[in-house]
């Protein structure tokens, strides 16, 4: 048997259940102590993994590694109770194994926050691939748009509309494309085109523009009247800061959609 494999170990008492069982941290049928495994042990793997010995938290530790155990069969698909917790971790006063519920409580409230956020403010929007003007090279060249987000009455074809101040009230600038229009007819029968959905992250005016506020639009789209668009003129030199593109077609994203 080669030097660096251990050799086979007895089954040992566990001092919690009773029970003779196997053990990982075991060598010549005694186990390793909890200062051997923590201050010599898992800084060796530590250092082996590439990974800091310590985070927000403290040190990595045995016990620790015991605890995220406990979390995660309490995060389960199919998690423990507190009682059968309570005997996998050996813990006779109930209380001991409550204190991974209030871990679990502190990740639920997490998850219920980030959850209400997205019902929110995160909507989604359908766009537009032209996969035949990425592959022939001219979306590359600034020839021609490969990629259009679908307005209703229209399609924008500039490339950073979420990053776009007017994406909400569309005052029709040159990056605009009407469905009427011969080539936004075109968009809609040509082979080559896939559709995807782009999540947006919503402004506080612009949720309340979306959830049926005729006045914040307004105030939002008066208010843009003077701010550049993509394509360089404002929305008053134009002639459309009060004949604007409203959207308002946005579809909320479910808090576990698609990421």
């Amino acid at each position: 048997m080669p030097k660096d494999v251990r050799p086979a170990q007895p089954d040992i008492t566990d001092r919690k259940t009773g029970q003779r069982c196997q053990h990982l941290f075991c060598y010549r049928a005694q186990l390793i102590g909890a200062a051997y495994l923590n201050d010599k042990l898992i800084p060796i793997l530590c250092a082996k993994a590439g990974i800091p010995e310590s985070d927000s938290r403290g040190a990595l530790t045995s016990h620790r590694a015991r605890a995220t155990i406990a979390t995660q069969l309490l995060n389960a698909k199919d998690p423990l109770s507190l009682a059968d917790l309570q005997q996998w971790l050996g813990h006779k006063p109930p209380s001991s194994a409550r204190y991974y519920a209030k871990i679990l409580q502190r990740t639920l409230s997490a998850a219920y926050k980030k959850a209400d956020y997205f019902a929110r403010n995160v909507r989604t929007i359908q766009v537009l691939i032209d996969r035949k003007s990425i592959l022939t090279g001219a979306a590359a060249r600034g020839e021609q748009p490969w990629k259009y987000y679908d307005l209703g009455e229209g399609y924008c074809s500039y490339d950073y509309f979420a990053k776009c101040p007017h994406r909400l009230a569309c005052p029709r600038c040159p990056f605009y494309v009407p469905k009427q229009s011969s080539r936004g007819q075109l968009l809609a029968v040509r082979d080559g085109i896939d559709q995807m959905l782009e999540q947006l992250d919503l402004t506080d005016d612009e949720r309340d523009a979306l959830e049926g506020d005729r006045e914040a639009l307004m105030a939002l789209a008066e208010r843009l009247a003077d701010t550049p668009t993509p394509a360089g003129p404002t929305p008053k030199q134009l002639g459309t800061e009060s004949a604007f593109i409203a959207l308002t077609d946005l579809g909320r994203k479910p808090p576990h959609g698609p990421r």
